[in-house]
């Protein structure tokens, strides 16, 4: 399910689960709409935070 079919909004199944992500519509085709899995997104994030440099905790003084 996606209201009204706008890009990037998630889409879920009749359990509440997120599958996949809305991409793109054709509003010429009917409604017609492009989504990306949502395995092809968890994989793309991992990808990104395995890039993201790591930044240690600096520590308050009291």
């Amino acid at each position: 399910m996606c209201l009204n079919a706008y890009f990037g909004c998630p889409l879920i199944n009749m359990r509440g689960e997120v599958i996949g992500m809305n991409t793109a519509v054709s509003a010429s085709s009917q409604g017609i709409g492009f989504a990306i899995s949502i395995d092809v997104i968890k994989d793309a994030i991992d990808d990104l935070m395995e890039s993201v440099p790591k930044r240690k905790a600096k520590r308050k003084k009291a």
